[in-house]
């Protein structure tokens, strides 16, 4: 029987070095396309018939250069957390070629390159477009990124994924499966989990209760402001390192006005949604705030948010399976502004497919 491990080196798409190689070899040009978990899952179903003509569709799509599948973080994480088995071993096939081994940059890489594009906002200017270029990389790349993630969920370690980049120790998702099943893999349940699902519940129990008017309802532009002054917060460091990397006359100006503009939380606002993925991070938060019955969903709520988060900002179609969380991005203004369609079912993905693989 092929095993992932030996299956890397017929796969496409192995290793793709330098910025913005990705994008050129496999992107530019092509309708880009998101699967989350559960939606790879039903894909690679080989007894089911709407998912066998879905895959079908893609393939075609991909061999023709009309489509891509980027991976992400969410994507790879969640794969190397399931049992070794001869399914998952071929969803791994599956996966590496629907996307040609490219993913998309992790949210905190994004958030640089979005800084460096609203800079001139701040400065008096229209913000840039964000250079869709460099969103994407190889698989190598992209999971070599997690060890400077401030991310506390990876299935590998730090130090794994930092000596990965020095030493090409995987080069494809294959190799990167294959190394993590050799590690202990921490479980769902127990001492490493269960204190940070407590957290993360009362961290969104206290946020909610900070956002009630008098009469006890959730005030959902203040919900929107708290949100909005916490994706800024971390998306500070990313601006900080945007504006020290511009010119100092440039940098002067900017001290000049902070001089006299003090500030607003509508401006603040402003300045965030020139920001496409840092505005769908803050209309996710601030649903999860103001909606209790999604207030706290355990370790998925997380892989929820970084499915979504930039792969909903910058693709064509998202696809899941979950409807609760396909109406929560949904109701987010920003991929819908941006053109992105959130399907629901495999029999939706089939139709639009037909339609535009």
């Amino acid at each position: 029987m092929q095993t992932v491990a030996n299956s890397f080196s017929r796969s496409s798409g192995l290793a793709i070095d330098g910025e913005r190689a990705a994008y050129r070899a496999h992107v530019a040009g092509r309708r880009i396309g998101y699967l989350d978990t559960d939606a790879w899952i039903r894909l690679g179903r080989d007894r089911d018939e709407i998912a066998g003509r879905c895959r079908r569709l893609c393939e075609s799509g991909v061999r023709q250069k009309r489509l891509i599948f980027p991976l992400s973080y969410a994507a790879c994480s969640e794969l190397v957390q399931q049992a070794p088995s001869p399914s998952r071993d071929a969803r791994v096939n599956l996966m590496q070629s629907l996307s040609e081994g490219v993913a998309f940059r992790d949210r905190d890489t994004v958030r640089r390159i979005e800084a460096e594009a609203v800079v001139p906002l701040v400065l008096g200017d229209r913000a840039a477009e964000v250079d869709m270029s460099r969103l994407f990389a190889g698989v190598q790349e992209c999971l070599s990124d997690f060890a400077d993630c401030d991310l506390v969920e990876t299935p590998v370690s730090p130090e794994i994924l930092s000596r990965a980049r020095h030493t090409n120790l995987f080069r494809s998702l294959a190799q990167y499966v294959h190394i993590c099943d050799g590690l202990n893999k921490y479980e769902e349940s127990g001492p490493f989990f269960e204190p940070r699902r407590e957290i993360l519940s009362a961290s969104v129990t206290k946020a909610a209760n900070a956002v009630r008017d008098p009469n006890g309802k959730v005030n959902r532009a203040r919900a929107l402001r708290q949100e909005a002054v916490g994706a800024f917060m971390n998306a500070l460091p990313a601006l900080r390192a945007a504006f020290e990397a511009r010119p100092q006359e440039d940098q002067r100006r900017l001290a000049e006005l902070a001089r006299h503009d003090p500030g607003s939380p509508e401006r603040l606002i402003e300045f965030i949604r020139s920001m496409p993925s840092v505005t769908t991070e803050t209309e996710l938060f601030t649903r999860r705030v103001i909606q209790p019955e999604r207030k706290h969903r355990g370790r998925n709520d997380f892989w929820d948010i970084e499915h979504a988060i930039v792969p909903a900002t910058y693709s064509d179609v998202w696809v899941t399976l979950d409807q609760g969380l396909a109406a929560l991005v949904r109701s987010c203004e920003t991929p819908r502004r941006r053109g992105c369609v959130v399907l629901a079912s495999m029999g939706a993905f089939c139709a639009w497919l037909q339609e535009h693989g």
